[in-house]
């Protein structure tokens, strides 16, 4: 046909102007969303897999709630895999032993401490653009400091907004690299992990709570995840660890919304087990019974805590218990505002036909 013809004119125009590829059908580039695991087992499960690689992840919360740390495990965990990972101390905060504790090879870790964010996003930008780095750590957001701040005096007046359009203008930057293909034509594969913090708005209505860097980071990340502290975790009157709760405020990648909980210790620990305990019972993978019975692959165990000490203990078992959590995980029906709406509805004409 004449039209495909000159659609094809118009294409082979596009590439030889701007580079082979700059211009295919959809059908012939994978846009399949690679997964890096955080080490973290509900989290992994509610992110649908891990954080997508290729794109901007911004995890945000109040002080010491497991920010940094979390980002350190997903960095162990890259780094298990053999890919390369870099670290942008911004606050000037990491504490190489509680690195290697998370499992973080500091041998291989590329690290940065820059002075100014214009130095940071250069960095980043140079780092995205290679292609060779799995994970990109900014840690954090809050510290990223204009270069002018730097050659003013406290004395002189702040420039409004100056932090905010840094914020936007490194995002902007990293989205470029992201976009920039490979040598080998691939599509950038680097994850990049925005460290941030919750402030409080002042005079404002409604909840307080705000991040900084201004807007842009919240359009650009493909993932935002909020962690926040719950009740702490004692042996008698000493804390010795606590519950952190997570809710993954925007997701582009898989379904969002998604919320849960896992227990941490002081030591370093973050208890895997219970978390896949949990999510085998809540499931149904785990048949539950009367007098603490539980029941799982034919095979019945008394009481909880012998079950959590099988799970522990037994690779094999947990391994097995584990592959069938993220199948029933992903066969289960997550129901929408909508479904939850119709629920209610039915339950309440059940109700007033109760009630009559």
């Amino acid at each position: 046909m004449e039209e495909n013809k000159d659609l094809k004119e118009v294409l082979d125009a596009i590439n030889k102007k701007f580079g082979e590829g700059s211009i295919q059908n959809a059908s012939d580039v994978n846009l399949k969303i690679d997964r890096l695991p955080t080490g973290i087992f509900g989290l992994d499960l509610e992110l649908g897999g891990g954080l997508p690689a290729g794109r901007l992840v911004e995890l945000y919360g109040k002080e010491q709630s497991l920010k940094s740390t979390i980002a350190l495990r997903a960095v162990a965990q890259a780094q298990r895999a053999g890919k390369y990972c870099a670290y942008l101390d911004i606050e000037g905060r990491l504490d190489l032993n509680w690195a290697k504790k998370q499992g973080v090879d500091i041998e291989k870790l590329k690290f940065s401490r820059p002075e100014t964010g214009e130095k940071a996003g250069d960095i980043v930008d140079a780092l995205v653009r290679s292609g060779k780095f799995a994970i990109i750590v900014i840690d954090s957001v809050s510290a990223l400091i204009p270069q002018l701040d730097t050659e003013q005096s406290m004395t002189d007046t702040e420039k409004i907004g100056g932090r905010a359009q840094l914020g936007n203008r490194l995002v902007r930057k990293v989205h470029s690299g992201l976009n920039n293909k490979n040598s080998d034509g691939t599509l950038n594969q680097t994850c990049i992990i925005f460290i941030n913090q919750i402030r409080m708005k002042i005079g404002t209505y409604g909840n307080p709570e705000d991040t900084t860097g201004g807007l842009g980071l919240r359009f650009g990340a493909s993932v935002r995840i909020e962690v926040r502290k719950s009740e702490y975790l004692k042996h008698k009157d000493d804390i010795v660890g606590f519950i952190l709760k997570f809710k993954i405020t925007k997701n582009t990648t898989y379904m969002p919304y998604r919320v849960g909980q896992f227990k941490f210790y002081l030591d370093g620990r973050i208890d895997n087990i219970t978390s896949l305990v949990d999510y085998g019972i809540m499931l149904g993978v785990i048949h539950q019974g009367g007098a603490g019975n539980y029941t799982f692959d034919e095979e019945k165990i008394k009481g909880r805590d012998e079950l959590v000490n099988r799970v522990l203990k037994d690779e094999k078992f947990r391994k097995k218990l584990a592959t069938q959590v993220r199948e029933a995980y992903g066969n289960t029906k997550i129901s929408t505002a909508e479904d939850e709406t119709g629920d209610r509805k039915k339950r309440g004409k059940e109700d007033n036909k109760t009630v009559k």
